[in-house]
């Protein structure tokens, strides 16, 4: 297998979390659209994901800039179950 160097690029910015509910490990991915503003208070988010013991659950959400919701997906043990919208 070959090895690739070099830096994955995002143009997203992005923060993941850990949450611990009894034995299962809930990791929550949020992106957020990148902003040229001085103040760094203000963000748009731009998706929501979530994993339960390291499978897709819940449901994720990308948004537009200004909010509205482009697409929703209800996954379940990795499995996607609906496509809401």
């Amino acid at each position: 297998m070959p090895i690739i160097y070099g830096t994955i690029f995002n143009k997203y910015d992005t923060v993941e979390k850990t949450r611990y509910q009894g034995s299962n490990v809930i990791d929550i991915k949020l992106e957020y659209y990148s902003h040229n503003t001085s103040n760094d208070t203000i963000r748009y988010i731009r998706s929501e994901k979530f994993w339960n013991n390291g499978k897709k659950d819940s449901i994720w959400t990308v948004y537009e800039r200004n909010g509205n919701i482009i697409s929703q997906r209800k996954y379940k043990n990795d499995k996607l179950i609906k496509v809401i919208r």
